[in-house]
C-alpha cells in the first residue's frame, strides 16, 4: 500500500501435507532451474528459498489468499495470487530476465539522480514520518536509483536488489521487493508497490525490548487500514472504533466565480493589484477564497452501516464496495504530533479521520487477515495517507494480544 525468513534447502515431496504449497523455478528462456530464489507469501512471516534443483516447499503456508512472490536478482519478480486451501497440485513459476535499459530510447527524457539528492525525500516517503520513523532504516540505500523527469514533474525510484529494512521500532527485519516509486509533484500523489517478507529481530521473550515492540505494534495497529479491513470483514466496526460516512467532492463554486471575475477583470484592465495587497475586507475575503481547494467535501452525517457496502464473496472472502469517497474516523485515538504538525495545526485533541476511495471503481476483495485486492485500486487521504508507510507497517498474521 506490507517472516520469518526461512533460509534452508527445501525437500522435495510428491506427497503434500496439509496446509503446504510446493513447486519449482525454472528461468522462462532454457528451463533452468534456479537455485536460492526467494519464494514466500507477501506481508506475512512466511517463505523459503529454492533448493539445487530450483524446488520448493512452504509447509506452514496459511490459510486464504495470498500474493506468492518468486524473486531473483536480474530476473522480473513472478507474482501470483493463490488459495492456499485450494493449491493442491504443484506449481511451476518460469522467471523472465530483466530487459536491459536502452537509455536513448526513452518516452521522455530524465535526469539520473542520486541519493544525496533524492535520499531524504524519498525516506520521509516511504518510511514515514511518524514517531516510528527515526528508528526505522533502509540498510543498502545505496542500492537506490532516481529518475527526475523534468517535464511531468514525477520522481521514480527503484533498486535492482531487495531493499533490507530494519525497523527497530517494531522489531522487524524487512526484505522489501521494491516494483515501483513513483511521485508526482504536480498532484502531490505517491504511489510505491512492493513485496515485505518479515523477519523477527530477537528478544527474549518478557524482556522490556520484547514488550517495547508489542506495545508499539500495537499502537500501529490501533486505527490502521489492517484494522480496519479485519473489523469490517467480521462486521465489527462500531464495536472496534471506527465511524464511515459517505463523502462527496464537488467544485468549489465560489473561487470558479472568482476566478472567472478575476479573468474578466484583467482582461479589461480593471486589476492591477496583487491579492491581499490592500488591507481592505474585500481584498481579504478574495485571498481567503483563492486560497482554497478548487474541490470542497460534502459530508452526509448520516453513519453507513457496514452491510450496506460490504458483503460476502464466499466463505474466505468479504467484497467492499461504495461510489464517491468514504470518511473513516476512528474514536479510540487522537492525532499523534507528527500528523498535527504536519498539518500546521495548533492541538492534537481531533479524532483520527481519513478518506478512501476506489480508483477502478471495482468490488475491493478483504480477507480475514484485513489483506485486501487489489491494494492499487484502494487511494488513501488524510490520516492514513500519513500513517501507512514502511515505519509501520505489520505482516498480515500478525495477531493482536488481547
Amino acid at each position: 500500500m506490507r517472516i520469518v525468513w526461512l533460509l534452508c534447502c527445501c525437500v522435495w515431496s510428491t506427497a503434500l501435507l496439509a496446509g503446504t504449497v510446493s513447486g519449482v523455478v525454472l528461468t522462462a528462456d532454457q528451463r533452468k532451474p534456479v537455485h536460492l530464489a526467494s519464494v514466500f507469501f507477501s506481508n506475512t512471516s512466511v517463505g523459503t528459498v529454492t533448493d539445487s534443483a530450483g524446488r520448493f516447499i512452504i509447509y506452514n503456508a496459511p490459510s486464504g489468499k495470498y500474493d506468492l512472490v518468486v524473486s531473483y536478482v536480474g530476473y522480473e519478480t513472478s507474482v501470483q495470487t493463490i488459495e492456499t486451501e485450494k493449491q493442491t497440485s504443484p506449481l511451476t513459476i518460469y522467471l523472465k530476465l530483466k530487459p536491459k535499459e536502452l537509455d536513448n530510447v526513452v518516452i521522455e527524457p530524465y535526469e539520473k539522480e542520486n541519493w544525496a539528492k533524492w535520499g531524504r525525500f524519498f525516506t520521509e516517503r516511504f518510511l514515514g514520518q511518524t514517531a516510528n520513523s527515526p528508528r526505522c532504516s533502509i540498510v543498502n540505500y545505496k542500492s537506490i536509483q532516481f529518475r527526475y523527469y523534468k517535464k511531468s514533474k514525477r520522481l521514480i525510484a527503484f533498486s535492482n536488489e531487495p531493499l533490507q529494512i530494519e525497523n527497530h521500532a517494531l522489531g522487524y527485519r524487512i526484505k522489501y521487493q521494491l516494483e515501483n516509486f513513483e511521485y508526482n509533484f504536480s498532484s502531490s500523489m505517491q504511489f510505491y508497490q512492493g513485496y515485505p517478507l518479515f523477519e523477527e529481530m530477537p528478544a527474549k521473550e518478557g524482556s522490556k525490548k520484547h514488550r517495547n515492540w508489542e506495545t508499539n505494534r500495537a499502537a500501529a495497529y490501533e486505527g490502521s487500514v489492517m484494522h480496519f479491513m479485519r473489523s469490517l470483514y467480521r462486521n465489527q466496526l462500531t464495536e472496534n472504533g471506527f465511524e464511515i460516512r459517505y463523502l462527496k467532492k464537488v467544485p468549489n463554486t465560489e473561487k470558479q466565480r472568482m476566478k472567472e471575475q478575476l479573468r474578466q477583470q484583467a482582461q479589461s484592465g480593471q486589476v492591477t493589484l496583487r491579492l491581499g495587497t490592500q488591507p481592505n475586507d474585500s481584498s481579504d475575503y478574495r485571498s481567503k477564497v483563492m486560497n482554497q481547494p478548487d474541490m470542497v467535501d460534502v459530508l452526509n452525517p448520516n453513519l453507513v452501516p457496514a452491510d450496506s457496502i460490504a458483503f460476502a464473496i464466499d466463505k474466505y472472502t468479504a467484497g467492499l464496495y461504495f461510489s464517491d469517497y468514504l470518511h473513516v474516523m476512528y474514536l479510540h485515538k487522537a492525532e499523534p504530533v507528527e500528523y498535527v504538525q504536519l498539518q500546521r495545526q495548533s492541538q492534537a485533541d481531533n479524532k483520527l479521520v481519513s478518506q478512501v476511495q476506489l480508483m477502478q471503481q471495482e468490488v475491493l476483495s478483504i480477507a480475514a487477515n484485513g489483506s485486501f485486492y487489489a491494494p492499487n485500486n484502494l487511494l488513501l487521504l488524510g490520516y492514513w495517507a500519513f500513517s501507512e508507510n514502511m515505519s509501520g507497517m505489520l505482516p498480515f498474521d500478525y495477531k493482536v494480544n488481547k
